[in-house]
């Protein structure tokens, strides 16, 4: 038996001790040291990289980058912050720098420094003109095809005066393609390419210092003797305009839902070159977050980035983004915001969501049946009835014993003589004795019978006349 309470114990036991250890090891974030095995990174141009940021904490810290003392944020177009780290697609020679990674919660906050170099792609095939890489020489004969068409995607790009542009066209085939760049349909040679860059042996074609005569059609054409293969980049060089991207009102609008529906928001932007379009939710507590590390902070507030449909361009010039949150709940409601960004500057505009419970759930013109409405009114009723009768016969048999008991006490004494009591004035009898002012009737309650009434008697008793 005592070994049974023993074990009945266990599992309670081991609760509270892993609810201690939690306790315990609530604390400001820290650096995994052991994880840290390099703080100088290399990463090489076209690739993808990522920086690990090995700092952990209870309750999860909320993670901020910056480069340079500059914060990385959504308009970043490159950089993604991530719950392993900090993501950079297609990695730049000006991503070389300082990075920091900074972990905050509400015991304390920590900082990590990286120092990141970009150096060229490892030294490829020895093999004619360099033009196809080592780790892409194939097996037998193929004709050319593309190696990344997800970083082809955007055909149409604008940029602003003074900005540079990348036309990636890699490319792979055996025997090795040859590529070449035209622009609006005329073929280049080195001699006409001007500040043209003709980068990593041509399967990249980057463009600095743009000017609106750069404006047109880029197109790489790449061949061997079994095929070829062409891509075309439209590119549009607009007038550098020293303003950030403008909201126009009234967009996005507040909006009322059930629960269960789905809500939407609208954002409409005006901006010359193609903005970076986010939708956030303002968090009160990023702790309660299951991925905090998809928030950010504007303004001293921390918000949760909420993913949205690809932007659309307007017929004016202008853009439009939608948010679309199906089958939403009361944890919807509240503030949501569209943050409009470019390298000129961000801008936003709020608005509230309100979700209402859904009708369905509650039903207040709906008739109970009669066989469920009535139990609650017995159960009520019923004991009250039996309550009310237990008193009343209680105070009703002590009120006849002290009648009972003064009535035996008078027949004791004296003789008492029985007359009827009237009911009106027409039941007096002629002969009926008359009291004098000297004497004082007795009224003493009687018996009661089993129907409930009662009867008195009346008494007379001689009382002396006052002497004078």
């Amino acid at each position: 038996m005592d070994l049974q309470k023993k074990i009945f114990w266990i599992p309670y036991i081991l609760q509270w001790c892993h609810l201690l250890a939690l306790c315990l090891a609530k604390g400001p974030p820290f650096i995994n040291q052991t994880a840290v095995s390099h703080k100088r990174l290399i990463a090489y141009i076209g690739k993808n990289f990522r920086i690990r940021c090995p700092i952990t904490a209870i309750p999860p810290p909320y993670m901020q980058w910056s480069k340079d003392g500059h914060t990385i944020n959504i308009a970043w177009e490159r950089f993604r912050i991530q719950e392993m780290g900090l993501r950079i697609k297609d990695v730049e020679i000006e991503d070389s720098g300082l990075y920091t990674c900074k972990a905050t919660n509400g015991f304390g906050s920590v900082q990590l420094n990286f120092t990141l170099t970009v150096i060229p792609e490892k030294k490829e095939s020895s093999q004619q003109n360099n033009l196809y890489p080592h780790q892409l020489d194939p097996t037998g004969a193929t004709e050319p095809r593309f190696l990344h068409l997800s970083k082809m995607k955007k055909k149409s790009i604008p940029r602003p005066v003074g900005s540079s542009i990348r036309f990636r066209c890699r490319a792979s085939g055996n025997p090795r393609p040859e590529i070449q760049w035209l622009k609006d349909g005329q073929m280049w040679t080195s001699d006409n390419m001007g500040n043209y860059q003709d980068s990593r042996l041509r399967w990249t074609l980057k463009i600095d210092d743009l000017r609106q005569e750069d404006s047109g059609q880029y197109t790489c054409v790449v061949t061997n003797i079994h095929g070829t293969i062409n891509y075309t980049y439209s590119l549009e060089v607009v007038e550098k305009v020293q303003r950030k991207p403008q909201l126009l009102p009234p967009h996005p609008l507040n909006q009322t839902a059930q629960r269960g529906e789905q809500a939407s928001f609208q954002c409409h932007v005006k901006s010359e070159v193609q903005p970076h379009i986010k939708w956030l939710k303002w968090v009160d507590d990023p702790s309660t977050l299951s991925n905090v590390n998809h928030t950010i902070e504007v303004k001293g507030r921390k918000f949760v980035v909420l993913k949205s449909g690809e932007n659309w361009k307007r017929p004016d010039g202008s853009y439009v983004n939608k948010l679309t949150l199906k089958r939403i709940t009361s944890e919807d409601s509240g503030l949501y915001i569209c943050l409009g960004a470019t390298s000129l500057g961000i801008s936003s505009r709020q608005a509230f969501l309100k979700v209402h419970p859904d009708p369905k759930l509650y039903r207040p013109n709906q008739k109970i049946p009669p066989s469920t409405s009535g139990i609650p009114l017995l159960a009520i009723c019923i004991p009250v009835v039996m309550l009310a009768i237990i008193i009343g016969a209680v105070f009703l048999g002590i009120r006849c014993h002290g009648c009972c008991s003064q009535t035996s006490h008078s027949s004791n004494h004296q003789h008492v003589q029985h007359l009827p009591v009237p009911t009106s004035h027409h039941e007096y009898p002629v002969n009926y004795p008359q009291m004098s002012a000297y004497h004082t009737p007795n009224i003493h309650a009687g018996s009661s019978s089993m129907s409930g009434s009662s009867s008195c008697r009346v008494a007379s008793s001689s009382i002396p006349p006052l002497r004078h």
